[in-house]
């Protein structure tokens, strides 16, 4: 049996999901498809963050062959991950993805954290400089173009510094 994120009794699942309220039944020719532990259809939109812990390999992995496999009909993964350091000097890598195209499964990294030269790279958390970049996600990558409402905005925004400050404020409340 696939080790999937949606098996009844597994213990990986998605920290934060969202289903449009808008999601048509499932057909052959829409490509939803049904979760078998809600008998809902899947979330088009999936996060998953990542601790010290967990590395980013295996944040990538999980994404690849959890989220977009076969049996799932996830349209958009932002991953997030976190490291945390003893010296106080936190780091993350944000990133966000979805299915490859022409392929029923994997994960097709669109976009990520990167330095001046475009090398992925982890940013500083603790940083008297505010972050500049963001993801740009366009809004028919999280609902498919089946569901996109018409009062939608064209990309879906998360600007570096505000997830900084939010694991920043995170740390300092855990006196991390």
């Amino acid at each position: 049996m696939l080790d999937l994120s949606y098996d009844v009794g597994c213990v990986k699942q998605p920290d934060a999901s969202f289903v449009p309220s808008s999601t048509p039944a499932p057909t052959r020719v829409n490509g939803i498809k049904l979760d078998p532990m809600t008998g809902s259809p899947f979330p088009t939109l999936v996060f998953e963050i990542a601790i010290t812990d967990e590395t980013l390999e295996r944040l990538l992995a999980d994404a690849d062959k959890k989220h977009f496999n076969s049996v799932t009909s996830v349209c958009c993964w932002v991953g997030l991950k976190v490291n945390l350091s003893d010296s106080g000097n936190h780091a993350f890598w944000l990133g966000w993805g979805r299915r490859r195209l022409n392929a029923l499964d994997g994960l097709n990294l669109e976009q990520e954290t990167t330095d001046a030269n475009g090398y992925m790279t982890m940013l500083p958390v603790h940083t008297a400089i505010p972050l500049v970049g963001e993801l740009v996600i366009p809004s028919q990558a999280i609902f498919g173009p089946a569901m996109l409402p018409s009062n939608t905005p064209p990309n879906y925004v998360l600007p570096f510094e505000d997830v900084r400050q939010m694991i920043d404020r995170a740390t300092a409340y855990a006196n991390l």
